[in-house]
């Protein structure tokens, strides 16, 4: 129950740093090193209680891997929803009356995108964190990877590598619920990869 609580704290922490960030009057370029710098202090946070998923795609590529059992990734998985949920009601409270969508994402390109960079984000979770390096350089380097990410995608898809945010974004106006179906499908499909490729040829395990 732990874990399921943490998820929740942590994915809302994370998902209100993405929306009042996003959110007109925001941080402009500065958006993806806060998310960025959020992720990896809620990583070094919550690692040794929830390994610090916070993000439904990595969740899913650790029982992809046989590193989370059926019923805890689905317990997780929902309380990082609710967190993102939650986070999303704040956003509209806090910002009423100033959140527009970012864009109108073009499905191929926002899929593509979506796609790739919730690989890379999932295959630099699954080589730093769940593999148990030092909780310091693997926090710094998943924060990185969704920075680097969001710098990369957000004109083209809005760069959230997290199919909870992509929720919450459907709740704020940052993203739609009808265009809700891109990420989850790159999103998911892109920690699927990851969790073969990892699996295949990725790093063994070391003791954090």
């Amino acid at each position: 129950m732990k874990k399921v609580v943490w998820e929740f704290i942590g994915t809302f922490l994370l998902a209100l740093t993405f929306g009042l960030t996003m959110v007109p009057p925001n941080v402009g370029p500065f958006a993806p090193l806060a998310v960025g710098a959020a992720l990896a202090a809620l990583l070094v946070a919550g690692r040794e209680i929830s390994g610090g998923q916070y993000n439904p795609a990595v969740t899913f590529a650790l029982w992809m891997g046989g590193k989370s059992p059926a019923k805890d990734s689905a317990l997780v998985m929902g309380a990082q929803v609710l967190g993102a949920l939650g986070a999303g009601l704040l956003v509209v409270y806090l910002r009423a009356g100033s959140v527009t969508p970012v864009l109108t994402p073009d499905p191929a390109k926002a899929l593509a995108a979506e796609f790739v960079f919730a690989f890379a984000l999932v295959v630099v979770y699954l080589s730093v964190v769940a593999a148990g390096h030092e909780r310091g350089s693997a926090s710094v380097a998943v924060g990185s990877v969704v920075m680097a990410g969001m710098y990369a995608t957000t004109p083209i898809s809005g760069g959230v590598f997290n199919p909870a945010l992509a929720v919450g974004n459907a709740l704020t106006g940052l993203g739609t619920w009808g265009t809700l179906w891109i990420y989850l499908l790159a999103e998911l499909a892109g920690a699927a990869l990851a969790a073969v490729v990892v699996k295949a040829v990725g790093p063994p395990e070391t003791t954090r």
